[in-house]
């Protein structure tokens, strides 16, 4: 074994480590096409593989547009596989260095402790400028803001109880004038055993609804709580020696989720109907998500510079939750948009949302 390939098998098992997960390794073919040019003279890229971070919902409705409507084939991609993530399935970060994938959908929480652990790769742009997560309560018991949270039961899965503390840390709440107890599931609040859960915004609040209650939510992104989301990943010798094949796939991404936007009705058919169909979505319940999730991907920000983007000061931002989760790492560490700003600057028309 040359010391290269011993120090990459030691840097995927850091990042299995990381994602509490038993990742398989060996057997892995290369994603890294070699650039070719077609008769007509476009580049030709050859397949890719994307690995998502969760099972095909309407989280990908932007995907599912840019294959459909054929904007990754302009930009120069053969084939595009899309791979489900969920429970027990490769990370994006994994998946990436390992050549299973040319780009991983992941998120900073994941991203900068796999990067501290030796896994060379960055996020090159995120979806979500505001993570989905947010505290839900009853509307006839709610909780409105962090400061509610005193004296109140809380539900917290186990893998969320990082993010619970630095909320609770970056509003000045003592963690100790807060009872968490696991979550397992609505019934817990809709029995009173709690006073709110972490959920997420895109399902959380409606499923209650659907229940017959009425709820209340507050997002942690509202509240000093800075984390984008649904974050895309490539390796550092992607973004080295292949910049153009990254700048054709934002490209061709920014213009499904453009068209995944202007008609939440088709990206919600394509998910529900084709691309998730085994997951047996229900229709409403996944158009309600799109619409909720474009609230997290239309901001003031995104809409003066594009999807897709951050601002300096969103960086920074994010910069410093994580530094309170305890991911000591600084921005040019974790971050690198400057293909997706090439990308912006050379088809300026792409970054009027429409």
């Amino acid at each position: 074994m040359t010391d290269s390939t011993g120090r990459a098998r030691r840097v995927l098992a850091a990042v299995s480590v990381a994602a509490a997960a038993a990742l398989a390794f060996a057997g892995c073919s290369s994603d890294a096409t070699p650039e070719t040019t077609s008769s007509s003279g476009a580049a030709s890229y050859g397949d890719i593989n994307v690995q998502l971070s969760w099972l095909k919902n309407t989280e990908f409705a932007g995907e599912y547009l840019a294959i459909d409507n054929g904007y990754f084939a302009d930009a120069g991609f053969s084939d595009v596989t899309l791979t489900a993530g969920g429970s027990g399935s490769t990370s994006a970060v994994t998946a990436v260095l390992s050549d299973q994938a040319f780009v991983g959908v992941s998120g900073p929480l994941q991203v900068a402790p796999a990067i501290l652990e030796g896994a060379d790769v960055k996020i090159i742009a995120t979806g979500y400028q505001k993570n989905p997560f947010s505290i839900i309560s009853l509307a006839d018991n709610p909780l409105t803001s962090p400061d509610d949270l005193v004296g109140k039961t809380v539900a917290v899965s186990d893998s969320n109880i990082l993010v619970f503390n630095a909320l609770l840390e970056l509003n000045d709440i003592p963690a100790d004038e807060v009872t968490v107890v696991p979550f397992s599931d609505t019934s817990q609040l809709t029995t009173g055993q709690v006073d709110g859960y972490l959920g997420y915004t895109t399902s959380g609040p409606y499923a209650l609804e659907l229940q017959g209650f009425d709820a209340n939510e507050f997002l942690l992104a509202d509240y000093n709580m800075a984390i984008v989301s649904e974050s895309y990943v490539a390796s550092d010798e992607m973004i080295e020696n292949e910049p153009e094949k990254i700048k054709a796939y934002l490209k061709a991404l920014v213009q499904g989720w453009q068209a995944a936007l202007a008609d939440p009705e088709v990206a919600t058919t394509a998910a529900v109907d084709d691309y998730g169909k085994e997951q047996n979505y229900d229709f409403e319940q996944q158009l309600n998500a799109f619409n909720i999730q474009a609230t997290l991907q239309i901001t003031p920000e995104t809409e003066a510079n594009g999807l897709l983007t951050m601002s300096d000061e969103l960086i920074a931002a994010n910069i410093d939750t994580l530094a309170v989760c305890g991911y000591d790492i600084s921005a040019d560490e974790l971050f690198d948009l400057s293909l997706l700003n090439e990308m912006y600057d050379e088809n300026p028309e792409l970054r009027t949302i429409q």
